[in-house]
């Protein structure tokens, strides 16, 4: 009678190779940190400073609470069909700038402006 319990020499040495084929390409230590790229030179710098500088001149510096800010502190519907409705509609609702945001506004718009006649032309 043979016995099923005899050792297996070819099938244990193939696995015990295919194992450490696997696991010779793995590291012990961490993965090295990335190294840190220098930030890129913003090309709008110098107009956002400008624009900045003038702006500033420009305008007061005392801010402003708009009315729309105080009436908007948590008063609201109670219904909950009337508060989605007033949040689905709230991109309607209309601010007062700044005069430093208006001023920003307006330079960046007439930038896009002749950025958009120097593509057409």
């Amino acid at each position: 009678m043979t016995s099923r319990t005899a050792p297996v020499g070819g099938t244990a040495a193939a696995l015990l190779a295919a194992a450490a084929l696997l696991l010779a390409g793995c590291d012990s230590g961490p993965a090295p940190a990335p190294r840190a790229q220098a930030p890129a030179a913003d090309p709008n710098a110098a107009f956002l400073a400008e624009v900045a500088a003038r702006c500033a001149a420009a305008s007061p510096t005392a801010a402003t609470a708009s009315p729309t800010a105080a009436a908007a502190g948590g008063s609201g519907p109670t219904d909950p069909e009337s508060r989605k409705y007033a949040e689905n509609h709230a991109y309607r609702q209309q601010t007062e700038l700044s005069p430093a945001a208006r001023c920003r506004g307006e330079a960046h718009a007439a930038r896009i402006r002749a950025e958009l006649a120097a593509a057409r032309g």
